[in-house]
């Protein structure tokens, strides 16, 4: 059923503003009628992503809450042990290169990347019991995970997970559910 048989007094309106009924006219009227639906919704959900996450507005530099170059690397070495061969959603070699290139300098990485990043790191600490947590982080497993999870937040709210199609974006949505899951 088309919209015109939906909505027979708005032809102009439905179609919009396309007289003929050809396929082309009814192909462009779809294409104007999802650019005008995809703008409404931007405009009328912008920032609406703090629904889920509480309000992205805290001011805070999630730069300080990433761990030192060594820990970066440490937790990508857990997650590529625990969690890679499980979830299987990242390509590593290409992924790998771009954490070293992020971790020389945190405050340069891209809002979807840094979501990335601390969904990874929130999944590794948590692959890991207490004792091996505080052995290699030396710091109290919970206390790890709720940083990593406040940075994969913040981050998320900071990329628009919502309105998202970014590979990075999604994948960090992905860990952070699953781990907020198990």
């Amino acid at each position: 059923m088309n919209r015109k048989s939906q909505h027979p007094g708005n032809d102009d309106e439905a179609e919009g503003g396309a007289d003929s009924e050809d396929e082309d006219s009814d192909a462009s009227g779809y294409l104007l009628r999802e650019k005008v639906v995809k703008k409404a919704w931007d405009t009328l959900y912008i920032r609406s992503d703090h629904l889920l996450f509480c309000s992205g507005d805290t001011g805070l530099d999630l730069s300080t809450l990433h761990p030192s170059q060594i820990d970066i690397f440490k937790l990508w070495q857990v997650y590529l042990e625990h969690l890679n061969p499980l979830l299987k959603v990242t390509h590593t070699p290409t992924l790998q290169a771009r954490i070293i290139d992020a971790a020389g300098d945190v405050t340069k990485i891209s809002p979807p990347l840094e979501a990335l990043m601390f969904s990874i790191y929130s999944v590794a600490i948590f692959s890991l019991d207490q004792r091996e947590c505080q052995k290699m982080f030396g710091s109290p497993r919970e206390e790890l995970l709720a940083k990593y999870q406040l940075g994969t937040r913040e981050a998320l709210l900071n990329c628009g997970f919502l309105r998202t199609s970014d590979r990075d974006c999604l994948t960090a949505l992905h860990f952070y559910l699953v781990r907020s899951l198990m």
